[in-house]
């Protein structure tokens, strides 16, 4: 099926000059999670060199990490820069071991955690082989980081093109998305989170493509369908009903009725063989979940003993936090909760957001009414997900709401929210895409000038 249409050639020079700077600019691990990712990159790049053992380096990569993504510890940054031996996490973790903030899960989650990685790699490529070449060429740690950075960045930048190409309605709110803030500064870091948003993005102008367009689906995109639900639900415990999005695509698209939605069947098989043990284990004495700090954190069975409490504790953090999420995902904040952006960009973001919905020269509204509902109702519960994990991981008892919420979650919904509540009728273009994109480079100017100020 012959349905691409061409990508601005101003979006794309934008994406990416804007792209580039955010990296130079932002120094490396300052983007969430990213020295977590780092770390498990650098894990694969040493399996598949042959220079580690797959199951030592599996243990003590999640280990690492799990301790990276809390500590955001600069002395372990640069043990981390320093590893180039066979046994590098080995040693670290015997060196970590006895620290207080250390915790292990027990050995069933561990081994759940281990056993299922290779099948979210699809996300750690770019950077695999960045430090791949950096190793086979001798270059230094600092060279490694920043190339993982540029070809995860590359490999956004190209995925996000792609997806306009067949997005039927809805381009003018997926550039906007593309250029918040929070965006630009994931895309061009090490963090897997990256791929996992554009491929969300991908996925999502696959299905609504065939929502609109009256023909059969092909068994490539089929295929690459199923791939990318997978790797995102995989990516993200919460994101397990994402495959639902697949459900908008009419009966007609299939070939055999017999086999139609499997690419819907297989993600959520994928979640239940990865994630359920791990449930399960949380229910077991001794253990709260795959990633809780056994000492403070709340477990599954004083929740499940305790409901009203965690109710009140829920609605308490949504009615606090829901302004703060939503402004966090176009930009609030960069890097782990520390480097805040002018108020005045944040209000020119908003604004572009709220023209691109909007905007009527984006095509017709594809989606009925009833089919509208549905992506309203998995951001919304992906939304509740996000504090129910963030209660299982960070936050600990005492707390007046529910810690480590952040708007990054709700990134790869966004797009699809955003058009099933665009309006139905047509309205005239009063704003070119030359004055929006004029607007989004002069506001992120504005904005890298301010947060380099914070830096130096």
């Amino acid at each position: 099926m012959r349905c691409r249409k061409k990508v601005p050639i101003g979006f794309q020079t934008v994406f990416f000059v804007l792209g580039m700077l955010y990296l130079l600019i932002l120094p490396p691990f300052t983007a969430p999670d990213e020295a977590g990712h780092f770390a498990t990159a650098y894990h694969y790049a040493n399996v598949l060199s042959g220079g580690a053992d797959s199951v030592v380096e599996s243990t003590a990569g999640n280990v690492y990490r799990q301790i990276a993504m809390r500590e955001q510890d600069a002395v372990l940054y640069g043990r981390l820069a320093a590893c180039g031996e066979k046994q590098s996490y080995a040693v670290l973790t015997a060196a970590l071991k006895d620290l207080p903030f250390f915790s292990v899960e027990n050995v069933r989650t561990t081994q759940c955690l281990c056993r299922t990685m290779p099948y979210i790699f699809p996300l750690y490529i770019p950077a695999v082989a960045a430090i791949l070449l950096c190793q086979s060429a001798g270059l230094g740690s600092v060279v490694m980081v920043y190339l993982a950075r540029f070809l995860t960045f590359l490999t956004a930048w190209y995925m996000i093109c792609r997806a306009l190409q067949k997005i039927p309605a809805g381009g003018r709110i997926l550039q906007v998305i593309a250029l918040f803030p929070m965006a630009l500064h994931l895309y061009s870091s090490c963090s897997a989170d990256a791929i996992a948003n554009a491929t969300a993005v991908y996925g999502s102008a696959i299905i609504l493509r065939y929502r609109q367009v009256p023909a059969r689906l092909q068994r490539s995109d089929g295929i690459l369908l199923a791939v990318l639900l997978t790797v995102v639900t995989l990516s993200k415990p919460f994101y397990i009903l994402f495959p639902a999005l697949g459900l908008l695509m009419p009966q007609g698209a299939f070939v055999r009725k017999r086999s139609s939605y499997m690419f819907c069947l297989i993600p959520l098989l994928c979640w239940l063989w990865k994630y359920l043990p791990i449930v399960r284990s949380c229910f077991l004495e001794g253990d709260v979940s795959a990633y809780a700090d056994l000492a403070q954190g709340y477990s599954a069975g004083y929740i499940l003993a305790h409901p009203i409490e965690i109710m009140c504790l829920l609605v308490r953090s949504v009615g606090k936090e829901l302004p703060y999420v939503a402004a966090q995902s176009i930009g609030l904040y960069l890097g782990p909760l520390t480097i805040r952006i002018p108020s005045a960009a944040l209000v020119v973001f908003t604004g572009l957001l709220v023209w691109a919905v909007f905007d009527g020269g984006d095509g017709q509204q594809i989606l009925s009414k009833k089919q509208r509902i549905l992506p309203v109702l998995l951001f919304g519960f992906t939304y509740l997900c996000c504090y129910g994990m963030n209660l299982l991981w960070w936050t600990p008892f005492g707390a007046d709401r529910i810690e480590g919420m952040q708007g990054r979650y709700l990134l790869p919904l966004m797009g699809m929210l955003c058009v099933a509540v665009k309006p139905v009728g047509q309205k005239r273009q009063r704003v070119g895409t030359c004055a929006v994109l004029s607007a989004e480079a002069l506001t992120h100017i504005y904005v890298l000038i301010a947060v380099f100020r914070q830096l130096v």
